[in-house]
């Protein structure tokens, strides 16, 4: 096959010259450099990326690893770069037997937000007892791997598990939340099980300290005897709701199946399993019917690999869990053929004919990112004998052409006499917007090979297209199969436009996907001002924030860019602005009818400000509170944000996918900067909001560092069904039994040492999907009081009264709260208020706030806080005329009618009002 490799360069020429696409497209040969010498069969690879930190990957191959630690063990790559540098590292030990290094099958996943590593892995000893286990890895990159066994099968072939392909998340919310789910397609054909050998695997608490697991038998129908066994492969996809798909070969003799889809809606946990899809009584749906499948020992081979009955790939929709694509396979004679058909009804219907059919080709794989664009992963034989592995890209369902990359067209390395040369899989996924996936290919170095890669990385010796041993390139290595990694950026750099969710003293957010901080609510580059004017903040902290107030504000944004474009068109962005109320689990909703701002980048900007009096102007309701959390969402025709809408939407839920830490075009700024007098104690509201359809406890992590908590003082916390409880640096306050779509208020108490003047550190809550370190954030709120004399305290507080006593005016058409809002407004139309003057007017107004108090009607809730309390405190400094005094006493009242005002308003209309 050798003097074939020149053919297969002359029959690049005639293959049309794609258009630039806007993709980024990085290809990277996994072989660590230390292994340059290698030249093994390194098939068959597969693919795990941490959803929490994209950065951290796992994958599988083939691949021997010759270090003495390595002895006896089977290995697995990792990379914490993001892919562009792969190490190998020893995890289990394995028998001496047939497979072909150390393992027979081998895929592997992370969980959703746990950071775990599952491993799904089939070995076998020299007399065919075949052992199909799944092992769990709590932190995979530190130290010597510590696996747990959380699931095991034993047989002996053929009679054996067979070609076991893991799928796993995190439940992130209602029952369960918090506990990591596998789920492992396996043609499970032991005795008692076979012929009907289509299983799915099912763990719903992989984590757990109990592991307990259940094979599913997902095959109804029974299958003739000729075969014996359903086909090899039986794929699983996950949906964030619980809905969990399986596909799988049905057979219906040696020469023919269905390709058969199930659904679970309930995490598999039917009763039936996998029984909510349904053709008449009977669970599943064909998907294509009576199709050539070789089920007899005369397999299909394409090039000297094995194809035929392993040929399926299914997958969800992110954010449409009926949304479903599957890619599979038939064979008829020597031609194998790949199609690709969708389902926007939960499978129950199917395209009736192709979206996409691909000829003498193997290894499909379909994966659809946080937007809805599909890519479609295979390998096609070319007739001088090269595989060409491609990627087809639709942003609108196949309806028109897809956008093809070529990955690779190296030749097809067949000197190995294996019938496995690249693997009965390969692997593609999306995170974000991107993709990513492996696939096995001859390693020639040659970047002719890879014609639409725009970053090519070979960590292995090379040099004008020719393999090294060695790093003074004297020693040429053959050419073999290695693995290799790629990563399709769907924005390319100068159209990856983002919000930055941090800016601080140490830098900046540079627009990762997801952010690199977890307290991403507090410096973000979306903000809100009172008068028209951005206040042209500093590269190097965060945009100056003034609290909302009802009537006129003015947001503004500030936009980067990951590239400049040199000759390019300008382009415009446009900026969309929500608000809701202050806490964790509020919707947002729309900060008003007027016409979005647009920022105009030319070709060689990289960051733009909404300038002085282009601000985008709002107007907060009178009857809402001016406690409020600010959002923006940007877009641009190449770069939009990912949905669903945070309009009417709880930020990351029910899913992070699509939160703010994941999506660059998306910043929320939720922190509240209440002045209070020095040597005193304040407290405070935010909303706890169960988003979820279930009871389940809320979660928030204390995320202020230690080293700040001195400045703070004291703080305590507490709320209905949680006694006080001390702010602690990195502990966990859970709301517990909290109803589906309660709410909540947490009153947080400060008391600042007495000699502290000035800005406080954020006092930061991050809603986290489980207690402790291993939380994922969510959603988050934060307090930062300003520690200062009397006279601003008093002006704090009478801002928030003008505002506090306007909602009560136009809620219950009050006119001595509306009387006492406009006095309240022109006292501060003076330059200076004087503490006297600030208590006299008080003191004025305290035989009215009995009754403006009862205007608020009185929760039947034994949860909801009482103004009542910090009224009667307030009357009782009051005769004292001490502003010192009366400045705290204010306050904390002012807070707790407010939060009991918009507890009310929620009962009636619900939130997001």
């Amino acid at each position: 096959m050798r003097s074939l490799r020149s053919l297969a360069l002359l029959a690049l020429v005639a293959i049309p010259a794609l258009p630039a696409a806007a993709q980024q497209v990085t290809v990277v040969d996994m072989i660590p450099n230390a292994l340059s010498s290698e030249f093994n069969n390194d098939s068959e690879p597969n693919l795990a990326i941490d959803p929490a930190a994209p950065s951290n990957m796992a994958a599988s191959a083939f691949t021997p690893d010759p270090s003495p630690a390595a002895a006896g063990m089977g290995s697995i790559y990792l990379s914490t770069n993001g892919g562009t540098v792969w190490t190998l590292k020893p995890v289990l030990p394995v028998p001496s037997g047939f497979c072909a290094f150390a393992f027979c099958d081998i895929t592997l996943r992370f969980a959703g937000t746990s950071g775990r590593l599952y491993l799904s892995t089939l070995t076998a000893d020299a007399t065919k007892d075949i052992t199909y286990q799944v092992n769990r890895f709590d932190n995979i990159f530190s130290g010597p791997a510590a696996p747990m066994q959380v699931n095991k099968l034993d047989g002996v072939a053929p009679n054996a598990p067979d070609q076991p392909y893991i799928q796993a998340t995190t439940v992130l919310g209602g029952d369960g939340v918090g506990q990591d789910r596998i789920f492992v397609g396996l043609n499970d054909a032991r005795s008692g099980i076979a012929p009907r050998t289509a299983s799915v695997d099912v763990n719903l608490n992989a984590a757990g300290s109990s592991v307990p697991y259940a094979p599913k038998q997902i095959e109804v129908a029974m299958p003739p005897a000729s075969p014996g066994r359903d086909g090899s492969s039986v794929r699983t996809a996950i949906h964030s709701s619980g809905v969990i798909y399986a596909a799988f070969y049905s057979a219906l003799s040696n020469s023919s199946a269905n390709i058969i889809v199930v659904r679970d809606n309930h995490w598999g946990t039917g009763s039936p399993p996998f029984s909510d899809l349904k053709t008449g009584a009977t669970a599943g749906v064909a998907v294509q019917g009576s199709m050539p499948v070789p089920y007899s020992a005369n397999e299909v081979f394409l090039g000297g690999q094995r194809v035929g009955r392993s040929q399926i790939s299914i997958a969800v929709d992110p954010n449409d869990a009926q949304s479903v694509w599957v890619a599979w396979g038939d064979a008829s004679g020597t031609v194998i053929t790949l199609h690709l058909r969708h389902s926007a009804d939960g499978g129950a219907t199917w395209s009736p004919a192709d979206l996409r059919t691909v000829p003498v080709a193997t290894n499909p794989a379909v994966a659809v990112n946080s937007v809805g664009q599909v890519g479609f992963l295979y390998q096609q034989l070319n007739p001088a004998g090269a595989w060409f592995t491609q990627v087809d890209l639709s942003s609108d369902g196949f309806a028109t052409p897809p956008s093809t990359l070529l990955l690779s067209t190296a030749l097809n390395d067949s000197g190995f006499g294996s019938h496995n040369q690249i693997g009965d899989y390969d692997h593609m996924m999306a995170v974000g917007k991107d993709f990513f996936g492996v696939f096995s290919a001859d390693n020639n170095p040659s970047k002719s090979n890879f014609p639409n890669v725009n970053t090519l990385i070979f960590q292995r010796e090379n040099n004008a297209g020719t393999l090294y041993a060695d790093a003074s390139h004297t020693f040429t290595v053959q050419t073999s199969v290695d693995p290799f990694f790629f990563h399709i950026a769907m924005v390319a750099p100068e159209n990856d436009f983002f919000v930055r969710d941090w800016t601080d003293g140490s830098g900046h957010d540079p627009g990762l996907e997801p952010s690199t901080h977890s307290v991403f609510y507090t410096t973000s580059d979306v903000w809100n001002e009172l008068a028209n004017v951005s206040g042209s903040p500093a590269t190097t902290s965060a945009p100056a924030h003034t609290d909302p107030q009802p009537g006129p504000n003015f947001a503004f944004v500030r936009v980067g860019r990951k590239a400049p474009a040199p000759g390019a068109a300008d382009v415009p962005v446009t900026a969309h602005f929500l608000y809701s109320d202050f806490g964790v689990g509020m919707p947002y909703v729309d900060a008003g009818g007027g016409v979005a701002p647009v920022l105009t980048f030319q070709a060689a900007d990289t960051e733009l400000i909404l300038p002085d009096g282009q601000g985008y102007a709002w107007t907060l309701p009178a009857v809402h509170s001016s406690h409020v959390c600010m959002a923006a969402e940007i877009e641009a025709p190449s770069d939009p944000f990912a949905k669903p809408d945070l309009s009417n939407n709880v930020p990351g839920w029910p899913t992070l996918d699509t939160a703010v830490l994941y999506d660059n075009n998306k910043a929320q700024r939720n922190i509240i900067y209440p002045a209070m007098k020095s040597a005193s104690t304040g407290h405070y509201y935010a909303l706890v909001r169960n988003a979820a359809n279930v009871p389940r406890s809320v979660c928030l992590r204390a995320d202020t560092p230690a080293d700040s908590l001195s400045r703070l003082g004291t703080v305590q916390v507490d709320a209905c069904g949680l006694a006080a409880t001390a702010y602690r640096s990195g502990s966990t306050i859970c709301l517990a039994g909290m109803a589906a779509g309660e709410v909540r208020a947490l009153r947080v108490t400060i008391t600042p040492p007495a000699a502290f003047s000035g800005q406080e550190p954020a006092l930061d809550f991050t809603e986290v999907t489980v207690p402790g370190a291993t939380g994922k954030p969510r959603d988050g709120f934060a307090f930062s009081p300003l520690v200062t004399t009397v006279e601003t305290a008093a002006r704090g507080n009478l801002v928030f009264q003008a505002a506090v006593f306007g909602r009560l005016a136009a809620l219950y058409n009050d006119p001595t709260a509306a009387a006492f809002a406009a006095m309240t407004r022109n006292l501060l139309q003076s330059s200076t208020i004087s503490a006297a003057q600030y208590a006299a007017f008080v003191q004025q107004e305290g035989p009215y706030l009995s009754r403006l108090t009862a205007l608020v009607p009185r929760s039947t809730s034994t949860c909801a806080p009482s103004p009542y309390g910090d009224l009667d405190r307030l009357t009782g400094v009051l005769s004292g005329g001490d502003p010192n005094a009366i400045a705290p006493a204010h306050s904390d009242y002012l807070n707790t009618l407010d939060i009991a005002i918009t507890l009310s308003q929620i009962a009636v209309n619900g939130p997001g009002q």
